[in-house]
């Protein structure tokens, strides 16, 4: 018996000293589970609730505007509140046909959506209103603009919903929109095209579409064929909106470094070329503001909430003359 014994402790012993990692079945796995469920739920907390992610804006690809907002949605994006509504803007509800009351729609790109750092409230649209409101000109501010939009974007938008009564329109450029023409790759969109599970995959869809983008650059037409095409369809543009609305503007938006060393390049460059349609055309920023210029833009080109208010303030001065605005 004590022999028996013996022999049964020697074959333990032999067989853990075989398999040292061996205990209780499926131990060890269900250890491995534990650990990388606390780790994926750290890394969807932190992305979620300390760095913004996990609702991402999501586009439709369109075979003539290249892509747009989807209708009807919101989202809470790093830490921001943004919301689109039934008419693809990022903007208030509204009625189409709805014709009593004072309209802008502003045109353009990020510059005009706002970007995902500022919120709905701190756009440019959102604080025009505000401003008119505060002249006693209650109106509507209506956003045709989506980031990374150029004029042939912005052109194929508003022959297919039109300017929705506006009675003044303000065409919102920045410098890059001379090179600006859609490429109709995916990967250059800015945008999800699917809503995101978790914060963890939008941040690997995030870093994957980066990969992807730098590894296999885009084939986009020649600089000049570019240029050539992207001023074709702002001539375009204008005068659509010139037959559309009664007033017509339109505003250049300068990067950080234009209005630091007071070389605005991009308001020179369409100041020439909209000469024919003989608009009015200013800076979004003027250049005494070349000292406050740090505090004016939340990267290199979009506004800051800051800029984005005297941008509005600017408007509101430039456009309260031509609306008829009705009594609140």
């Amino acid at each position: 018996m004590d022999m028996a014994k013996r022999l049964l402790r020697a074959k333990a012993e032999q067989t853990k000293r075989r398999h040292p990692h061996n205990g209780p079945v499926g131990t060890h796995l269900v250890k491995l589970i534990v650990r990388l469920s606390l780790v994926l739920t750290s890394a969807e907390l932190i992305f979620r609730y300390v760095c913004g992610f996990g609702d991402p804006v999501v586009v439709e690809t369109d075979p003539i505007i290249e892509y747009q907002l989807v209708a009807s949605k919101r989202y809470r994006r790093f830490h921001n509140d943004i919301f689109i509504n039934s008419h693809r803007m990022r903007s208030r509800e509204f009625e189409w046909d709805k014709v009593d009351e004072a309209r802008v729609l502003l045109v353009g790109d990020s510059i005009v959506y706002g970007d995902h750092h500022l919120d709905q409230t701190a756009t440019i649209s959102a604080q025009l209103e505000q401003q008119l409101a505060t002249m006693q000109c209650p109106a509507l501010v209506m956003a045709a603009a989506t980031s990374s939009w150029g004029p042939k974007n912005e052109l194929e938008f508003l022959n297919r919903y039109g300017f929705f009564h506006a009675q003044a329109v303000v065409v919102v450029l920045s410098t890059h929109d001379h090179l600006d023409y859609p490429s109709f790759n995916n990967w250059d969109i800015p945008y999800a095209l699917t809503p995101a599970w978790t914060a963890v995959s939008d941040v690997v869809h995030r870093v994957f579409t980066w990969g992807v983008k730098w590894a296999t650059p885009s084939v986009q037409l020649a600089p000049l064929n570019r240029e050539q095409l992207s001023l074709v369809a702002l001539q375009q543009l204008l005068a659509l909106a010139t037959v559309q609305a009664p007033w017509v503007e339109i505003q250049v938006h300068p990067t950080r470094h234009e209005l630091e060393t007071g070389k605005f390049f991009g308001l020179e460059y369409f100041t020439r070329h909209a000469q024919p349609f003989n608009l009015p055309i200013s800076p979004t920023y003027s250049p005494t503001l070349t000292s406050t210029a740090q505090r004016l833009y939340a990267d290199d080109i979009h506004p800051s909430k800051l800029g984005a208010r005297l941008i509005a303030q600017s408007l509101a001065k430039r456009l309260r003359p031509h609306l008829q605005c009705a009594p609140e």
